[in-house]
């Protein structure tokens, strides 16, 4: 044996000599052995070097990640998976190259780990999985707990490409900026909202389309008539005033104004019963026609 030779590198050879496998997987010898698959490539290359190991000219192509998680579950691959799966993609080597700038600093195994099962195990593509970490990255919470539920979240709801990322994103940061403007006209700053919460915000505001000064008119109704701020009685409002075509402040207030005293209904209002008229007529005295006439 050659002098120098990294303790791996022996470990691999005689393994082989005493295995004497008609074909080496590096995954498989990886894992046997208790070594990165890097590992076990340099010491295949480094024999196939010394001329006692030969590499296939053809080697066989390599199969998809098998995805044998079931959506809604946080299954991971093994270290030794993941580390094959990274020395043999350069997809997967760009995913965690770029999430490590992303963090500022390098990432960590499980990092590595909830990444790469992310793409190989849940199937989320590289591509949507950088979103996903710039989102997180926007919001401050790029915690590997919450990276991986949001994934496999966007995953149960089918955001499985890059255009449905980006519209779900948009849609989120919509709803951040509904919450926060709400959460300033109500004066709550001391909890956060409950989902329910959450939707009344944005339905009011990106799908009612309302200026923050009508929400603001409801939240004072809704305080003057229950003496608290509740969310559903301001919906219940707000939803009245929105099927009632009413978009503006202004068109709100004029609702609670009382007609001008001429103007109340359609056309003339007569200030005399015309019925009790017709009816006195009955009674008056009929003249009698004087002779000759």
């Amino acid at each position: 044996m050659a002098a120098g030779c990294p303790q791996e590198m022996a470990q691999v050879f005689c393994h082989i000599l005493a295995a004497q496998p008609a074909t080496i997987a590096p995954l498989e010898l990886s894992q046997q052995l208790g070594l990165s698959v890097l590992q076990v490539d340099r010491a295949l290359e480094w024999w196939a070097g010394q001329g006692l190991l030969v590499r296939s000219e053809a080697p066989a192509p390599q199969a998809e990640p098998v995805k044998t998680a079931a959506i809604g579950t946080t299954a991971r691959l093994s270290r030794q998976e993941v580390n094959a799966i990274a020395a043999d993609s350069e997809e997967v080597q760009f995913l965690l190259g770029e999430c490590q700038s992303v963090f500022g600093r390098p990432i960590s195994p499980t990092e590595a780990n909830m990444l790469v099962s992310l793409h190989a195990l849940h199937g989320l593509p590289v591509a949507v999985i950088l979103m996903l970490v710039g989102y997180c990255r926007s919001v401050g919470r790029c915690k590997v707990g919450y990276i991986e539920r949001t994934g496999i979240g966007w995953l149960e709801s089918g955001i499985d490409t890059v255009e449905k990322a980006d519209a779900h994103i948009q849609k989120l940061l919509r709803s951040r900026d509904a919450q926060e403007r709400v959460r300033a006209l109500f004066g709550i700053h001391d909890r956060v909202l409950t989902k329910k919460e959450e939707q009344f915000c944005y339905t009011w505001l990106e799908e009612y389309g309302f200026p923050d000064e009508v929400v603001k008119e409801a939240f004072e109704i809704c305080v003057d008539r229950k003496g608290k701020v509740l969310f559903s009685y301001i919906h219940s409002i707000l939803k009245s005033w929105y099927l009632k075509g009413y978009r503006t402040l202004g068109e709100v207030q004029a609702e609670k104004r009382p007609a001008a005293p001429g103007n109340r209904g359609k056309g003339f209002a007569p200030s005399f019963d015309v019925a009790a008229l017709d009816q006195s007529r009955t009674r008056l005295p009929t003249a009698k026609k004087r002779e000759g006439e």
